[in-house]
């Protein structure tokens, strides 16, 4: 762990019982949740956290028949479109232990993650020997990303997730077995993110354009006095008094605003759409789901009114 640095560590079988002390087991810069073993001498589970993601345990999806723990995780940096995550670390014996009680925990965990996070990214792993998962990928969109055996020439310990996008074939490699594990350690690595020359950001100019800014350019246009055009000795001095006054209409009515944008953003993104995203997310991390339920629906609706209006633009209709 010290040298690798992940940011989560899954652990199985770590055959540890309450009166092992916590401080035995403590890793430097990393906090931990774990079940450990009550009855099985093969049993327990832990999963290490680094310090810098935040994290709360989801004791109220833990069943003393089955060994699973779960946990809420905010990092400080998610893939677009997910606001958080949630990881499980399983360990499920040999197969013909419970195996169709094992699958119906399962099903039912995560059916009720979703539910009470939606969008979330998930993270299922561990040492499931060979218990059949088909059922439970298919119906929550995961797939199993470990490509490279665990135990002799079986892939018994698996990484199930709806972020396999994030990864790539080169992702997973294997370590030696750790102390008297006779499993290899396996460790998932992201894509990395490409490097930008150059800033991220930069600077636009736009006008406010909404209706109500347009009504009043309109009234302060009629009630000008279009006569004083006429004075002008040539046609290049009534031309520059045009552009004067319809600049000066312009300046006062509808100012340009500077403003910082992501180059990354697509070009429909405006600063209010990104403020009720903001208010979305706000809203899911404070648990108020009536609030944020309301405005994921307005930043549904608001981001495909902005596409919309966007294409339309570039087709000139």
């Amino acid at each position: 762990m010290l040298n690798v640095k992940p940011d989560l560590g899954f652990f199985t079988e770590t055959r540890l019982r309450e009166t092992i002390s916590d401080s035995q087991v403590n890793i430097p810069g990393y906090s931990f949740i774990a079940r450990n073993c009550c009855v099985d001498i093969h049993g327990g589970v832990r999963l290490y956290i680094h310090d810098s993601i935040k994290f709360k345990p989801l004791d109220e999806f833990s069943d003393p028949d089955f060994e699973s723990l779960w946990v809420w995780l905010r990092p400080r940096r998610l893939p677009r479109g997910f606001p958080c995550l949630v990881a499980g670390t399983v360990y499920h014996p040999q197969l013909g232990v419970n195996t169709s009680g094992m699958l119906n925990h399962l099903t039912t965990t995560l059916t009720d993650i979703v539910g009470q996070y939606p969008g979330c990214g998930i993270f299922v792993c561990g040492d499931f020997n060979r218990l059949s998962l088909s059922r439970l990928t298919s119906q929550f969109k995961l797939k199993q990303i470990i490509d490279k055996p665990t135990r002799g020439d079986k892939i018994l310990d698996l990484v199930l997730t709806n972020l396999s996008h994030t990864y790539d074939e080169n992702a997973v490699y294997t370590l030696p077995p750790f102390g008297l594990s006779d499993h290899n350690v396996v460790i998932v690595r992201t894509k990395k993110r490409p490097s930008r020359a150059g800033p991220s950001r930069k600077l636009i100019s736009r006008c406010d354009t909404r209706a109500s800014r347009k009504a009043e350019l309109g009234r302060f246009f009629s009630a000008v006095d279009w006569s004083i055009l006429d004075s002008a000795p040539n046609i290049d001095d009534r031309s520059r008094q045009l552009c004067d006054i319809i600049t000066a209409g312009l300046d006062a009515i509808m100012p340009a605003v500077k403003s910082k944008v992501h180059l990354n953003d697509p070009p429909w993104i405006t600063p209010e759409f990104k403020t009720l995203i903001a208010k979305r997310l706000q809203a899911f991390m404070s648990g108020d789901l009536a609030s944020f339920r309301h405005l994921r629906n307005t930043v549904n609706r608001e981001r495909k009114a902005l596409r919309e209006r966007f294409l339309l633009l570039k087709l000139n209709i």
